[in-house]
């Protein structure tokens, strides 16, 4: 049948047709090599289809092309973990919307608590990417267990607990430079992407949070609280600002209200 046809028979617009050849995700089962026109295939009515519920869910395409082709069972498993995801994000953006109300309207903020501490200098292991917000949930868990692997490869001991550092801004839309590592004891080879470097002893600002906190765009809260404080007391910047995994316990282990990370900014007065 003629993509018209088809279009009208699946409920999809030859617009988003044409789309979804061009993704690869469904092509038609001839294209006429005189005129270009595309033919399709009753057989690929449930392909379609499957496609077309997944985003109406908001399934984005590069996502679906990677569970397009799982079998009933675990395109049903994946889309269950998804929609977790997205209502997961949407309570964490519903109460970064209240925290945003309120600093405009009422002018009240959370209140965090802001300690000081000093630190040692210390070598350290680290991987960086350009991450964008949105990836940051597989990209530190990804990054600390293979920085921890390789010291364990390589003989060296963790001497401290994981750090993520931002160095340039990241949100939903801009991928910024991030850098995870760990510090050490012993000798370490640097290899494929792992860099070895020492980092620099200094004095740093902090807050702590729950593990439900640990998640953008709500962790946004605590950044903005230890930022304001580094300008209420006019102290400077002297490093990126950072996250801190103190916790050793596996994350999947930690209940939501744990303590789970220090926000951190280095500082000078």
């Amino acid at each position: 049948m003629t993509i018209g046809e088809f279009a009208s028979r699946t409920r999809l617009t030859q617009k988003a047709l044409r789309l979804y050849d061009a993704q690869g995700l469904l092509q038609p089962a001839v294209v006429d090599d005189r005129n270009g026109y595309r033919v399709y295939s009753p057989d690929q009515f449930p392909r379609a289809r499957r496609i077309a519920l997944l985003r109406e869910l908001g399934v984005p395409l590069a996502c679906i092309a990677q569970l397009i082709d799982l079998d009933g069972p675990s395109l049903s498993e994946a889309v269950r973990l998804y929609w977790a995801q997205e209502e997961y994000d949407h309570r964490a953006r519903a109460e970064l919307a209240r925290y945003v109300i309120n600093v405009w309207k009422e002018g009240t903020r959370p209140m965090y608590t802001i300690e000081t501490r000093d630190v040692d200098a210390a070598k350290v292991l680290s991987i960086s990417r350009k991450v964008k917000a949105p990836e940051l949930p597989s990209f530190i868990p990804e990054a600390i267990s293979r920085i921890v692997g390789q010291l364990e490869q390589q003989g060296a001991k963790p001497a401290g607990a994981p750090v993520v550092m931002y160095h340039e801004p990241t949100d939903a839309d801009t991928a910024g430079q991030v850098e995870a590592f760990v510090p050490f004891d012993g000798s370490v080879d640097p290899v494929d992407d792992f860099v070895v470097r020492i980092e620099p002893a200094h004095r740093e600002a902090f807050t702590r949070i729950p593990k439900n906190q640990v998640v953008y765009p709500t962790i946004l809260q605590a950044y903005d609280a230890v930022g304001e404080w580094v300008g209420t007391n006019k102290a400077t910047m002297t490093g990126a600002p950072r996250e801190v995994y103190f916790d050793p316990r596996p994350w999947e282990e930690l209940a939501d209200d744990d303590p789970a990370a220090d926000i951190v900014f280095p500082f000078t007065k």
